[in-house]
């Protein structure tokens, strides 16, 4: 499915419409209770996602080496676990929305190279 309009926040101009698409998915997952997780696709890809689950962000990690130097902690991030190739998590701790979105929406330009014109489609599941 397709995620919501949503209107952004204080972004960088670039990044205003990816950053709004993870917003509205961030936005599902509000009203849950622990245990659930939302997770962001790009394009339809597969290969491009990210989730959420409380204060952690596991996302596609399609690299040999370790994630730290390649992205450095934004908004207090920090790496949890990664595994060369397959995945990366990251503790979050700032859970202001917009905060979060920013953060995300940086991860599938910089990290995953989608372009900020990326369409992002959305789930929600209970992991409990």
């Amino acid at each position: 499915m397709s995620l919501p309009d949503f209107q952004p926040g204080p972004a960088e101009p670039a990044l205003a419409a990816l950053t709004a698409q993870v917003a509205a998915g961030l936005a599902m997952l509000a009203d849950k209770h622990a245990g659930f997780v939302l997770t962001l696709e790009a394009n339809e890809d597969e290969r491009l996602w990210v989730q959420v689950a409380d204060d952690l962000h596991n996302a596609s990690w399609p690299f040999n080496h370790e994630p730290e130097p390649m992205f450095p902690a934004i908004c207090g991030s920090e790496l949890v676990d990664f595994k060369p190739g397959l995945f990366a998590t990251f503790s979050v701790p700032d859970t202001d929305t917009a905060v979060r979105a920013r953060w995300i929406a940086h991860y599938f330009v910089e990290i995953l190279g989608c372009d900020t014109t990326a369409t992002l489609s959305g789930s929600v599941e209970d992991q409990s």
